[in-house]
């Protein structure tokens, strides 16, 4: 074969490898991301799908990124997550969380705390690659409610071959509940909200406040779907909630948000409790339906708290049921 042959060949073959990386690239999926209602006053549920070219991808992953941005304040991660876009898949991932466990500080297994002290997790993850992986990792803890005690994280390189141990230290506030909690260890080459995407499974884990013991929360979703449910943190700052959402199926990646408020019900004025000021501002209204002048939404908080997830367009006597409990209350806080 001549050398002039074997140049035309290997210049066919460099077109067609920069014509794959191209096409490769420009993959991209559609990622929708939404919630059962926009305002919440305790749980969350997160659902959504993924698809490529009009249909359901069948397998992949999806990272969610929930932050707390008040109105004033710190912006603050409450809850990362990985969820499967196919609970069967079985595809090959270059990285592993190989250990998730609840430690005490020496590092030995502790699968119990106390509300109002520490606890540690020994989070352990292994590069199977040839090369040198930058990773970033997510611990997220959950009472037995569902509501995220603390989010830590922690970016580090990981050798060929080689393991690497992250041990958050991770404060139980005294309002947690009793019960058995989740922890979840999550690896990305960047947080979902900068479009990273997961670079491997999730992996779950439990740990006990005080006593009692369960199962991790389990829900099927079809392939190409996903959902989460969580309660919002009692002490979080009102505001807005912002949820990001990076999937990844094949090769191709999608990237969508969406946002939730947090109030507590009767803090109209949200000013962080339910007091005089508000109660003027309910009298002010009570009686009135949608299309009066003086009708809002937001003192129309019956239908939502008992979990419609809509109001039903007048503020009357089940909204003063509902918000009379709540006067005078603050959110606690450690």
């Amino acid at each position: 074969m001549s050398v002039k042959l074997i140049l035309s060949v290997l210049l066919v073959l460099s077109a067609s490898l920069v014509n794959i990386s191209q096409v490769r690239s420009q993959c991209w999926l559609d990622v929708t991301v939404q919630g059962d209602q926009t305002i919440y006053m305790e749980l969350v549920s997160i659902t959504g799908n993924v698809m490529y070219q009009g249909e359901l991808v069948q397998n992949g992953l999806i990272g969610i990124q929930v932050e707390n941005q008040p109105d004033t304040g710190p912006t603050t991660t409450i809850v990362m997550r990985t969820l499967p876009l196919n609970e069967n898949q079985s595809f090959p991932f270059s990285l592993e969380t190989i250990s998730l466990l609840p430690v005490d500080e020496a590092g030995n297994f502790s699968p119990s705390t106390k509300k109002g002290k520490y606890m540690w997790v020994n989070m352990t993850v292994k590069n199977k690659c040839l090369s040198t992986r930058n990773v970033s990792v997510s611990i997220t803890i959950l009472d037995s409610r569902l509501t995220p005690l603390m989010n830590e994280r922690a970016s580090f390189p990981i050798p060929p071959g080689q393991t690497v141990t992250f041990r958050p230290r991770i404060y139980v506030p005294k309002w947690a509940n009793v019960g058995t909690g989740y922890i979840y260890g999550n690896v990305y080459d960047s947080w979902p909200k900068s479009r990273g995407r997961p670079l491997c499974p999730e992996k779950t884990s439990n740990f006990d406040v005080e006593e009692s013991s369960s199962i991790l929360p389990s829900e099927h979703f079809e392939n190409g779907t996903y959902g989460m449910v969580l309660r919002l943190r009692p002490d979080m700052a009102w505001g807005t909630c912002r949820v990001y959402a990076l999937a990844w199926s094949g090769g191709c990646t999608g990237y969508s948000t969406a946002n939730f408020e947090y109030w507590l019900p009767g803090d109209f004025n949200r000013d962080g409790d339910v007091d005089l000021y508000d109660a003027v501002q309910f009298l002010q209204r009570y009686g009135t339906e949608e299309g009066d002048p003086l009708y809002e939404v937001k003192y129309d908080i019956h239908s939502i708290t008992e979990g419609a997830g809509y109001p039903d367009g007048k503020i009357g006597l089940f909204d003063a049921v509902v918000w009379l409990p709540y006067y005078g209350t603050k959110p606690p806080r450690d």
